[in-house]
């Protein structure tokens, strides 16, 4: 089916994302990285763990802005399964020792003395 003219525009506007599955780079999770963000404001490409890494980065930043603001405490799972990929059971499932390691990161969060 071809692409309305509105569609088209907003298709070609989308970011262009590589889709290399090598890492480069070992990202902060949490902290957005310069480099990437202007490679994508000039309109060049980014690999897909660039975007991923944006988009955590922007997620974060917000999560942490509201705890702030409402004084409540942000838990950065994401980060704690970027280092252990075999906490996935599937590409959307968490395995039993992830879930395990979830529990305990909200249970300190939450038991934490103010």
């Amino acid at each position: 089916m071809p692409l309305s003219a509105s569609r088209r525009q907003q298709h070609s506007a989308s970011p262009k994302i590589n889709q290399s599955s090598r890492r480069s780079e070992k990202f902060d999770s949490g902290r957005d990285n310069p480099a990437i963000r202007a490679r994508l404001d000039a309109g060049e490409g980014v690999r897909g763990d660039e975007m991923s890494h944006l988009v955590h980065s922007t997620l974060m930043e917000t999560l942490e802005r509201l705890g702030r603001e409402h004084n409540l405490p942000v838990v950065d799972f994401i980060s704690v399964v970027d280092q252990h990929p075999e906490f996935f059971a599937s590409c959307v499932h968490l395995t039993e020792e992830a879930n395990a390691r979830l529990a305990e990161l909200l249970f300190e969060v939450l038991t934490a003395s103010p």
